[in-house]
């Protein structure tokens, strides 16, 4: 697949997600009815591994905000969840030092930081549990450098627990809530973020072996 082709599959499958994000509901956020974890939060993330690129991302998550914006308003997280998962596909694979650095700091800066604005928190102190779930995407990536490789199922994890120490941190800082609200989510999170990952893996594995056959007939047709 070119990269004109990887393009019109990106911007369609941003088409796909503004149609299916809240027409496919999982889960609502934190409790809230107002907000919703829908297929977005499967299908948006996969473009990075789409693109490999995080000017790409950056034009595809753009486009995306605009017309969510359009549609449905300006998203309480601003959509940072999302951009942060669909780099952490983009940037997975790093093949210079500069690409290394680049995917470091996202994948062990951005968990880090979030751990410890959410602990600063007068509220997150007291719910400190709550905020290792982020250690899951550090050891994910500190793992996959290590054997120089992995799995979808580990990248798929990697990238959900990313966007979600990004979406706690900024819900955590925007409204009111309690210790014992964030310590009841613990379940709730673990079951959601499987669905999340394990969905993303299905999607990944399909995607590969169709490139795979596409490849394949391009070679033997040559």
């Amino acid at each position: 697949m070119n990269r004109i082709q990887k393009n019109v599959l990106s911007v369609g499958l941003v088409m796909l997600t503004l149609t299916l994000g809240h027409a496919l509901v999982i889960n609502s956020i934190s409790g809230s009815m107002r907000s919703f974890l829908s297929a977005t939060n499967v299908i948006m993330p996969l473009i990075g591994s789409l693109i490999s690129s995080v000017a790409g991302c950056c034009g595809i998550f753009s486009v995306w905000m605009i017309a969510k914006l359009c549609m449905h308003g300006v998203p309480i997280t601003l959509g940072l969840p999302t951009l942060a998962a669909m780099l952490s596909w983009a940037t997975n694979n790093p093949t210079t030092g500069r690409q290394m650095i680049l995917s470091g700091l996202l994948h062990l800066g951005i968990p880090l930081a979030s751990i410890t604005l959410f602990i600063m928190h007068p509220v997150g102190s007291q719910a400190w549990v709550y905020s290792m779930y982020w250690l899951i995407p550090m050891a994910a990536w500190v793992v996959g450098r290590m054997r120089k490789q992995q799995s979808f199922f580990a990248q798929a994890l990697q990238s959900t627990f990313l966007a979600h120490a990004v979406g706690s941190v900024i819900w955590l800082y925007s409204f009111t809530s309690t210790p014992a609200y964030w310590i009841a989510l613990i379940p709730v999170v673990a079951a959601e973020r499987l669905i999340f990952a394990s969905s993303m893996t299905i999607i990944s594995v399909i995607a590969a072996g169709l490139n795979k056959r596409l490849c394949t007939r391009d070679t033997l047709v040559i």
